[in-house]
């Protein structure tokens, strides 16, 4: 009898866990490169000016090598630039994707005295986390993808 209740506790778990209906994030098509006829400084001032105009502090920079990254915290305006995809639930669990949060770098290169070419580089998590009877059950990080939107808006802002 202790068998039979330890199978029916084990699959009782595998459906408790099993049936959430989590789905992972879409792929998109991300355009994180650009060709610009300009001076590398024209674009590097350019891309300081928008991580000064969008209140995003910089963590490193480097312009010999035309490097820029940052510690990108989102706001509800920014969260439709990554796709965590959507939380499951069933009837004894449920899941929340909490914690959206992200980076992301420009490489700015010099190809010469009037063409610079800007890669933008997006990397963005969140934490998944499952309640079993309101409670915390389980909490783990996931890869999110970018929806390139928020490529495309630097990209372009770069370009004006």
């Amino acid at each position: 009898m202790k068998k039979q209740l330890h199978y029916v506790a084990i699959l009782l778990v595998i459906f408790v866990f099993g049936c959430s209906t989590y789905k992972p994030p879409k792929t998109y098509e991300v355009v994180k490169e650009m060709t610009y006829n300009k001076s590398f400084d024209d674009v590097w001032n350019l891309a300081i000016e928008w991580f000064a105009n969008h209140g995003t502090p910089i963590k490193n920079m480097d312009k010999v090598s035309g490097f820029i990254a940052t510690e990108y915290s989102l706001s509800t305006r920014q969260m439709n630039c990554l796709d965590c995809g959507s939380a499951g639930q069933n009837l004894f669990a449920v899941q929340r994707l909490d914690d959206p949060r992200g980076n992301f770098n420009l490489l700015i290169k010099k190809i010469d005295d009037n063409n610079v070419k800007v890669t933008v580089n997006c990397f963005f998590k969140a934490t998944s986390n499952v309640y079993f009877d309101g409670k915390l059950n389980s909490s783990n990080t996931i890869d999110c993808n970018s929806t390139g939107l928020l490529e495309k808006e630097i990209v372009e802002y770069l370009g004006k």
